[in-house]
């Protein structure tokens, strides 16, 4: 394999992860935790886990493919002690904030 241009994890790797997806693993652990749909409009939480810091470039990118649909994005990290929240839609931010955690669960 070429390792000339970096694409991903078969040679970026950790570099790569963090520029594309602003995290070094993408997502995983994913799971629905709640659906209420009918056939107009509707919401779908899910739950999923990141190595260090939010996966905000991937749910952009999301935003993206999907420009109808908004994203919220609420985060936090026990060790490095913070938390916050991220909305886009369409591929924009509408909103990005971050504050100090407390407590065990997001504070």
């Amino acid at each position: 394999k070429d390792c000339s241009i970096k694409d991903g994890l078969n040679c970026g790797g950790y570099e790569w992860c963090c520029v594309i997806w602003g995290t070094k693993w993408g997502i995983y652990a994913f799971y629905i935790v709640r659906e209420n749909l009918t056939k107009k409009q509707g919401s779908v939480m899910y739950s999923f886990d990141s190595a260090w810091s939010p996966a905000c470039k991937i749910i952009l990118a999301m935003s993206e493919k999907f420009p109808h649909l908004k994203f919220k994005l609420k985060y936090y990290e026990m060790g490095m002690g913070f938390k916050g929240t991220y909305i886009v839609k369409g591929g924009e931010i509408l909103e990005d904030v971050n504050d100090k955690y407390s407590g065990h669960r997001g504070g």
